[in-house]
C-alpha cells in the first residue's frame, strides 16, 4: 500500500460534487450569474445555518489505498438579502478535518468561503502523524532521485514522525445545461519537525513523492461533467501533481461516475468510481499496463 494521494484527492472532489449547493448537493449545482437585488432570498433558496457531519471511505488500486476522510463545521450563509443562482450557496464554513489511512493520519484545521457561487476558496493548517503500525511509517530517503517504489521502501527502517501541513485551494465552477466544470488548485506545504535528525529528504504518502524536511507540491484537477439525471453524473477527470523544487511531476486521466440519494431530510448519501490512466507517473505510467481505479462512498448529516 504505497500511494494514498490520488484517493484523498477522489474523496475530497466527491465532497465538492455531491455536497450543496456549487456541485455540492442536494440542490442542483449553481454557477450563471443572475442580477443583484435587495430582495431577501426565499427561505429554501439558501441552506441554513448550523453544524454539519460529512464522512467519506475509499479504496483504490494501482496504486492499493485506503482512506477513511470525516469533517465536522459550522456553516453560516452569506448576503443573505441576496437572491440568485450566483448569490444562493454564498456561505463560510470552519471546522476539523481528518484523514486517515494506514500509513498516516492528518488531523486539520479549516476555513471554507464561498462568496459566489462560481468559486470557492479553502485554508487549512494542520499536524500528519506518519505511524508504523502496519509497516507503512515514515521512511527516509537518500534525496529527489531515490527510488521509492514498495520494493525500495521495504529495505529502508520505518519509523513515526510527524509534520505540520498547510493547504490553500481555490476552486473555480460553473454550469451551462447539463453540462457543468469544476477546476481545483492547491499549494500544500509540509514542514517534517520530528525526527530531527536522519537525511534532509523522506517519502511523503500523501503526494506520493520525495520531499525535502520542509517542501511544498501544486496540484490541480480539472473536471468536465453531464447530468445524465438530478441525480447521476458522469465525465471526465484530469489530475496533475507537481513538486517546484524537484520538477518531479504526476498525471492522470479519469473516467467519473457519481450517483447520490437523499437518505432523509436532513441526510444525503453519495459515491463515486473513477477509472483512469496515469499518463506520467514514476511508477504507475500507462507504460506498464497499469489502470486506475478507485471506489468511494460517503454521507452528509445536518446536525
Amino acid at each position: 500500500m504505497r500511494k494514498k494521494k490520488p484517493l484523498l484527492v477522489c474523496i475530497a472532489l466527491l465532497c465538492i460534487t455531491a455536497q450543496p449547493p456549487e456541485l455540492k448537493g442536494q440542490e442542483e449545482p449553481r454557477a450563471s450569474a443572475a442580477p443583484e437585488t435587495q430582495t431577501p432570498a426565499p427561505k429554501d433558496k439558501k441552506d441554513p445555518a448550523g453544524w454539519r457531519l460529512s464522512a467519506g471511505i475509499g479504496a483504490s488500486v494501482n496504486p492499493l489505498g485506503l482512506t477513511q476522510d470525516t469533517r465536522i463545521y459550522y456553516s453560516q450563509p452569506l448576503f443573505p438579502n441576496l437572491q440568485g443562482l450566483l448569490w444562493d450557496s454564498s456561505r463560510i464554513e470552519a471546522g476539523l478535518h481528518n484523514a486517515l489511512t494506514p500509513a498516516f493520519d492528518t488531523l486539520s484545521a479549516y476555513v471554507r468561503i464561498v462568496p459566489v457561487a462560481i468559486l470557492d476558496i479553502c485554508a487549512s493548517a494542520g499536524l500528519s502523524t506518519y505511524y508504523n503500525t502496519f509497516g507503512y511509517g515514515y521512511s527516509p530517503l537518500s534525496g529527489y532521485s531515490a527510488e521509492w517504489d514498495s520494493r525500495a521502501l521495504d529495505k529502508e527502517e520505518r519509523t513515526s514522525a510527524e509534520a505540520f501541513q498547510y493547504n490553500l485551494t481555490a476552486v473555480l465552477q460553473g454550469k451551462a445545461g447539463p453540462l457543468s466544470f469544476l477546476c481545483a488548485t492547491g499549494i500544500t506545504l509540509y514542514d517534517l519537525f520530528r525526527p530531527r535528525t536522519g537525511p534532509g529528504y523522506y517519502y511523503d504518502p500523501s503526494s506520493d513523492t520525495a520531499l525535502k524536511r520542509r517542501d511544498s507540491f501544486l496540484t490541480n484537477d480539472t473536471l468536465v461533467l453531464y447530468s445524465l439525471s438530478p441525480r447521476l453524473t458522469a465525465g471526465l477527470m484530469h489530475s496533475l501533481l507537481w513538486v517546484p523544487a524537484s520538477g518531479y511531476s504526476s498525471r492522470r486521466i479519469s473516467l467519473l461516475c457519481r450517483a447520490e440519494s437523499p437518505l432523509g431530510p436532513r441526510l444525503t448519501a453519495a459515491a463515486a468510481l473513477v477509472t483512469g490512466l496515469f499518463l506520467k507517473d514514476k511508477y504507475n505510467s500507462y507504460k506498464e499496463g497499469k489502470i486506475y481505479a478507485a471506489l468511494q462512498a460517503g454521507i452528509t448529516l445536518k446536525l
